[in-house]
């Protein structure tokens, strides 16, 4: 409301009042008039409200309190599948000087020009959204005692080696994880993977493990689509926690 408006309003007000008053105490010397009976007025039939059908819900919910919004308990994109399983079975590697256990179906390659070096592919049988997961291994054998920070180090530099090929790689920081008795350093990394000439991109995730002991640094990491992960998670957890040296 403006500030005329604000003025004038009372004063109006209080004319209509006055001249309310002033008419009602003069005398009328005129007879009442003889007028139209006022109708009484119509009445509206009464309508009932209509009636409310309950909403079904597609997904489980819960029910809290009265008058409280439901909950969804599972997303609706919540995947359904289940969870992936592997055939494990023990492989000894006398050019890496230990066993360990991998999914039986991976099969074993060599890295060219590196002899200290595993990498386990899935068959593309089993390969999920099109890519064939894997789990690399990696031995390295120095002439003095490794430590946890020359693990961390070697953990940096292999960052830097795949940031090479993949520029958009994504890192975690670095957190503590143990493996053949010892604590190494880690990290968590994601890739967008190229898949075809079209510019298709597949979210794959990883992790890559370094620990040292005594004089050898010992770097396990894996790859998958970043769905898939906890289900491949389960590779590289088997196969830090059964890990030997020969």
């Amino acid at each position: 409301m403006n500030t005329t408006l604000k003025k004038i309003l009372p004063l109006a007000m209080a004319a209509f009042l006055a001249g309310g008053c002033a008419a009602k105490n003069a005398p009328d010397p005129s007879p009442a008039p003889t007028g139209t009976p006022t109708p009484l007025p119509t009445e509206a039939p009464w309508t009932p409200e209509p009636t409310i059908t309950p909403r079904t819900f597609d997904v489980d919910v819960e029910m809290p309190a009265a008058g409280a919004t439901p909950l969804l308990i599972h997303p609706i994109d919540e995947p359904t599948r289940p969870p992936l399983t592997f055939n494990f079975t023990q492989y000894v590697s006398q050019q890496l000087g230990i066993q360990f256990n991998v999914p039986a179906s991976w099969k074993p390659s060599s890295i060219e020009g590196s002899s200290n070096a595993l990498v386990f592919t899935e068959p593309e049988s089993e390969a999920n959204e099109g890519f064939a997961s894997s789990m690399t291994i990696v031995v390295n054998s120095y002439s003095s005692l490794q430590t946890l920070d020359d693990a961390r180090a070697e953990l940096d530099s292999v960052i830097t080696q795949i940031r090479e090929s993949y520029p958009q790689l994504e890192v975690s920081s670095k957190a503590e994880n143990r493996m053949l008795g010892e604590a190494g350093a880690y990290v968590t990394y994601w890739i967008n993977m190229p898949m075809d000439e079209n510019g298709t991109t597949l979210r794959t995730r990883g992790r890559i493990l370094v620990v040292p002991r005594n004089r050898k640094l010992y770097q396990v990491r894996y790859i998958c689509p970043a769905a898939y992960n906890a289900d491949y998670e389960n590779v590289y957890r088997e196969f830090r926690t059964s890990v030997e040296e020969l």
